[in-house]
């Protein structure tokens, strides 16, 4: 795959219709947990979703959702809590054979509750070597039969070792996962404009990192606070949903630092059938500071990773990318923090 306090918070204060909701949580029941070592554990009326991780480790949590009306699914929520600061992924499995796995990706700080709300709009398809290729590459509710939820952090483990391009926290050992307030609702969310990436709205981040870093966002603006390495490159990641970017040119944000930093900007295509999407990349300088500063990058300005799989288009195409990646190559070791705001894909 590309490519998570033991209290509620707002959770319950979020604004909700009078609709009736598809499914609550109540405690385990219909949660299953697999892995050597996995258990699920009441608690609080949640779900304590305990494991190993260690290289080549599968913990999932998942529930089956035959039964439930799909269709009106519009919205998810729960609050998360992990042992340590990791990346979360939320999976929609359809019927297979013909069907995907689509993911919606969520940073959990680590040893506090984080709320967080989905939409089907959130979910990406995953296109790893072993996924299963989704014959519309659309999600199709009424063709979802299971949810599951995955500490991602355990399949960045096996590469702590050198395996990877960028720095990597390894995080083997026992660890858990709570679940508290897990509602699937047919209230929807409001919905991004046209040639939004990210506009940091929801209540959880949806960029993440292999190291460590402290990742937040609020009031539109996403804060990554993280140390630079000098033999190491930093990375951030965020996965894509499939949205309608035909026709632009470049990618705008507003971006800013607190130390000058040279970062490099990376694009994946998703995969054709069984080939590997290529890799497109830019570098830039931002200037330290307490002010943001708004950028263009021009995607004709991305060039092909050699290092990476060829692409026989021979062009980026930005109705076509996967996933996001923002690295730091400054080869410096200083504290650092980058904020990121209006992130969207435009046409100039």
């Amino acid at each position: 795959m590309r490519l998570v306090t033991i209290v509620v918070l707002a959770i319950s204060a979020l604004p909700l219709t009078a609709a009736d909701p598809l499914y609550t949580q109540s405690g385990v029941a219909g949660w299953t947990a697999v892995g050597a070592g996995s258990e699920l554990l009441p608690l609080n009326g949640g779900i304590n979703f305990a494991y190993t991780i260690s290289p080549g480790s599968r913990n999932v949590a998942y529930m089956p959702v035959a039964g439930l009306s799909f269709t009106g699914f519009q919205s998810m929520r729960f609050a998360l809590t992990t042992d340590a600061p990791t990346p979360v992924a939320i999976m929609l499995s359809e019927k297979k054979p013909g069907g995907g796995n689509y993911t919606a990706v969520v940073w959990s700080p680590g040893k506090q509750a984080q709320p967080v709300a989905l939409s089907p709009a959130d979910f990406a398809i995953t296109d790893g070597p072993t996924d299963p290729v989704d014959t519309d590459g659309i999600l199709d509710l009424d063709q979802v039969e299971s949810i599951a939820i995955v500490d991602l952090g355990q399949f960045f483990t096996a590469t702590a070792t050198g395996g990877a391009p960028f720095h990597v926290r390894p995080r083997e050992g026992r660890h858990f996962l709570f679940i508290e307030g897990f509602r699937l609702l047919r209230d929807p969310l409001p919905a991004p404009e046209s040639g939004v990436v990210d506009n940091f709205s929801r209540l959880a981040p949806a960029w993440f990192t292999p190291g460590e870093a402290v990742i937040g966002q609020n009031n539109g603006t996403l804060k990554i606070a993280y140390r630079q390495l000098t033999e190491e490159f930093v990375a951030f990641l965020r996965q894509l949903p499939k949205g309608d970017y035909a026709g632009a040119t470049h990618l705008a944000m507003d971006i800013g630092s607190a130390r000058s930093a040279q970062l490099l900007f990376s694009i994946t295509e998703r995969r054709d059938g069984d080939k590997p999407g290529p890799r497109y990349n830019a570098d830039f300088l931002v200037f330290g500071g307490t002010q943001p500063d708004h950028r263009e990058l021009a995607l004709d300005a991305f060039t092909l990773d050699e290092n990476g799989p060829p692409d026989p288009r021979g062009k980026l195409d930005p109705n076509n990318i996967q996933s996001l990646a923002i690295v730091d190559v400054s080869g410096e070791s200083a504290e650092n923090t980058l904020t990121l705001h209006d992130l969207r894909l435009v046409k100039r």
